[in-house]
């Protein structure tokens, strides 16, 4: 709900909810097209084509099996959306029961809360684009091509019926055979899906077939046990024989301090039906009645035990279970009647009449029985049986003629009393509807005045509130990256300066301290104005000409401590208003790397003058690299050009191998030098790849790191070849 409140603020361009309330207050269409955002009517037909399979070989079959002795197959699809999934049920059905030369028929209540989606699904009219989930089996006959849509056969649309019905609060439909409830249940609190169990386990005749979606399932309730636990197909256990009124409807008004219908409520009424002499609950149930009520004093059902229809009809829309609005006609004004004689007497009382369905004329007998709960509640047990009478208790049978003339007169005394009341009300109100008449108009006049200077203040209360949160977000927005900026400059490891294109300092970092003499008041001051150590330098000119050429320098200065800098430059733009050119200047102590450099410059040299005056030349070899280091005389002693000082070391070594007189020997020392860290000292005589034969020794030794060989140092020497 959340994501759909949010795309319709994106859609009407509200800032945030308070914004949204205050545009729906102004458009009421609003509320429409919001309650359209929270409906999911995502359905096509056989969805989930695994799971209609399922019910086309194994589930239908079986549930036909099973109706032999009803008349008729009766299915709820609640949820139905645009009666896709209702229609793809019926199909089904229809077509085992037409394949089987079965005579039977199909009711399918198809329910939901989306008055518009209800009337798609009543035309049975669907557009082309169907054909993708439909087989052509049933496309060829169950459908009728009209242009560029498809309108479902006739016989399909009169084997369902399309209602609106809140699955929570209506009453239910009862003695089902099948239950289809898929993808509904994921969009329910855990209570509410509760709730829609039990109000299911009560629709479904024993040993009821149940259809969750393939997300859906009925937890740890054991009244449903599995079919087809993959698809979510659930078969009935038993059946619950009484619904309580809060599953039949919604919470009553909350005004009333204590509400009736919880008082009600709290009233056990199996215990209450046990009351009745030489009757059980089960007994009751098994053997006795046809239907069972509990109504209260204000004739409100609240307790139905049995089959309700036909002697109650439940109207879709707003639910009541007021009995002037769910009785059938036939005998509304007598039990009504006799309910009133029962409270007024409170004694018992009972009627005989014939009642007509189905174009079948029934005797029934109705008893009336008067009943208080301990908190001395009355209520009236209401008992229908067919067929021969049978007595709960003794109870004076009521005469109807007499009782319906006693009837009429009670309405009339009762409608000429209030019309009475009425016109009294009435006048007392006109009086005083003149006299607010009269203070109406002088507050009108003063209201008219306040309203209009009103109007004039909320117009420009409006633009100041704008204003007022533009200018917030951007004061916000500010300070932010300036704390961006400060944490950034505060913890940099360089010298770091921003300058203007006058050369005013906007800001440095604390690194800039060890070559500018400048603290945190020379902020907007010239830096021309701020003395340095740099040597030998015009570093203002330096920066006037970054200024006026606009182009990026590098640079390396020397200050008076000895220090090296490395300075570049980055050409920017400063302002958000007034564009100005500036310039950020880094200087990056170079001092460790000048001397670093200088120092192996001296080792180089150093070593180059005892190579080439002691013919001793050194290498080193990088074992977790694979990099073989030599010196200038490395490469001339085994006659290697100098191309790459930096080479693969399989590469060299393999060459010096295949010229010595003892390649075997050389190669086991240098891998035991390599792998193990053993030294060794070896004498060959090389030949060089001009030919020359020379006499060489070579000396290894490994340099360890935690008892691991990580390089390889040596020396190799021109010797004299030794005397036979």
């Amino acid at each position: 709900m959340g994501r759909r409140i949010a795309r319709r603020l994106a859609v009407t361009k509200c800032a945030d909810v308070d914004e949204y309330y205050k545009y729906i207050l102004n458009n009421p269409s609003e509320v429409h097209i919001l309650f359209r955002e929270f409906l999911i009517g995502v359905t096509n037909f056989f969805r989930d084509e695994e799971a209609f399979e399922v019910l086309k070989t194994d589930i239908i079959p079986e549930l036909v099996k099973r109706t032999e002795s009803d008349s008729e197959i009766r299915v709820w699809v609640p949820g139905c959306s645009t009666g896709e999934e209702a229609y793809s049920l019926c199909l089904l059905i229809n077509d085992y029961l037409e394949k089987n030369s079965l005579a039977k028929n199909i009711k399918v209540f198809a329910t939901g809360i989306d008055k518009s989606a209800l009337q798609t699904a009543s035309k049975g009219l669907f557009p082309e684009s169907i054909v993708s989930n439909i087989p052509n089996y049933y496309l060829g006959k169950y459908f009728i091509k009209q242009g560029n849509q498809y309108l479902i056969s006739k016989k399909i649309r009169e084997s369902i019926v399309f209602a609106e019905h809140n699955l929570l609060n209506d009453p239910p439909f009862t003695n089902l055979h099948m239950i289809s409830c898929r993808n509904l249940l994921i969009y329910l609190k855990p209570d509410a899906q509760r709730k829609v169990f039990d109000i299911f386990h009560f629709s479904l005749k024993e040993s009821g077939i149940l259809v969750l979606g393939t997300s859906e399932n009925v937890g740890d309730d054991k009244r449903f046990r599995p079919i087809n636990a993959k698809v979510k197909i659930y078969e009935t256990i038993g059946r619950t024989k009484i619904l309580t009124s809060d599953r039949l409807k919604d919470k009553p008004s909350k005004n009333r301090e204590v509400s009736e219908m919880q008082l009600y409520n709290n009233i056990d009424y199996s215990r209450e039906i046990e009351r009745l002499p030489g009757y059980s609950v089960k007994s009751i149930v098994e053997n006795y009645f046809k239907l069972l009520a509990i109504v209260n004093e204000n004739f409100d059902l609240i307790y139905i035990e049995g089959d309700a229809i036909p002697y109650f009809k439940f109207p879709s829309g707003s639910p009541s279970l007021n009995l002037s609005n769910i009785l059938n006609n036939q005998f509304s004004v007598h039990v009504i009647s006799a309910i009133r004689k029962v409270l007024n007497t409170k004694k018992n009382y009972r009627v005989n009449t014939i009642f007509t369905h189905d174009n079948s004329k029934i005797n029934i007998s109705i008893d009336f029985i008067y009943m208080e709960s301990p908190k001395k509640i009355p209520y009236v047990i209401m008992v229908i049986v067919e067929g021969e009478e049978k007595k709960v208790i003794n109870a004076k049978e009521i005469d109807l003629s007499l009782e319906k003339e006693t009837f009429y007169k009670e309405l009339e005394q009762e409608l000429q009393i209030t019309k009475e009341n009425l016109q009294a009300t009435i006048e007392e109100l006109e009086t005083a509807n003149e006299e607010l008449q009269a203070a109406n108009e002088e507050l009108l006049a003063s209201n008219e005045e306040l309203q209009s200077t009103n109007e004039e203040l909320q117009s420009t209360n409006e633009e100041l509130y704008t204003v007022n949160a533009e200018l917030q977000e951007k004061i916000l927005e500010k300070a932010e990256i300036q704390t961006y900026l400060e944490n950034l400059l505060k913890h940099s490891e360089t010298g770091l300066l921003i300058l203007d294109n006058q050369l005013t300092i906007k800001r440095y970092s604390p690194k800039i301290k060890d070559i500018f003499k400048i603290i945190d008041s020379d902020i907007g001051r010239s830096i021309e104005h701020i003395n340095h150590n740099i040597v030998d330098l015009d570093i203002y000119e330096i920066f006037r000409n970054i200024i006026k050429n606009q182009e990026d320098i590098e640079i390396e200065v020397k200050t008076e401590g000895g220090k090296y800098y490395k300075i570049t430059s980055s050409f920017m733009e400063l302002g958000l208003y007034e564009v100005k050119h500036g310039v950020i200047i880094k200087f990056e102590d170079i001092t460790d790397i000048k001397e670093e450099k200088h120092f192996l410059k001296a080792k180089y040299h150093i070593l180059s003058s005892i190579s080439d005056n002691y013919k001793i030349s050194g290498w080193y070899f990088d074992v977790l690299e694979n990099r073989i280091y030599w010196t200038k005389g490395t490469y001339n002693v085994f006659g290697f050009k100098t191309a790459n000082f930096r080479e693969d070391a399989s590469k060299y070594m393999n060459k010096v191998i295949e010229n010595v007189d003892k390649p075997d020997l050389f190669k086991t020392s240098w891998d035991k030098a390599v792998k193990k860290g053993t030294p060794f000292e070896l004498i060959f005589n090389y030949n060089t790849p001009k030919d020359e034969k020379l006499t060489i020794k070579i000396k290894c030794k490994a340099i360890k790191e935690n008892k691991k060989v990580v390089a390889v140092v040596g020396t190799v020497a021109q010797v004299e070849a030794e005397s036979k």
